[in-house]
This record gives C-alpha cells, sequence and structure tokens, in this order.
C-alpha cells in the first residue's frame, strides 16, 4: 500500500501522518488495510504532502484500487 510505505520511509505514525493530512488514525488505518479507499480531498492533500512520492500514478491508484 503506498500510504503505508510512504509513511514507514518517513518514519511516522499513522497518527502523525493523519494530522498532517487532517484525517484521523482509523481513517489511515482503514486506508493501510484497504478497507477504504482515500476521496479526492483525501488524494490532494496527501499530492501536496509530497507530490514526489504521490505521483500521477501513485494517486490514480489508490483511487482505483
Amino acid at each position: 500500500n503506498p500510504i503505508e510505505q510512504y509513511r514507514k520511509e518517513q518514519d511516522i505514525t499513522q497518527g502523525e501522518l493523519a494530522q498532517l493530512i487532517g484525517r484521523t488514525q482509523a481513517v489511515i488505518s482503514y486506508y493501510e488495510s484497504g478497507d477504504k479507499r482515500p476521496n479526492g480531498s483525501t488524494l490532494n492533500r496527501l499530492r501536496k504532502l509530497d507530490p514526489d512520492f504521490f505521483t500521477s500514478e501513485i494517486i490514480s491508484r489508490l483511487a482505483t484500487d
């Protein structure tokens, strides 16, 4: 999962990532487990957080997985 990969590469917790993008730790957990997909607003926040990591290809994958 790209979100989990990014979080681990940055050495941050689910809670820390959640704070950075205005979501809750529980929501990040759902994204990482595949139980939920990020909505458009969240995808935009991820892209703004790190456009070099969250490329168009990765954003597209997250939206459709």
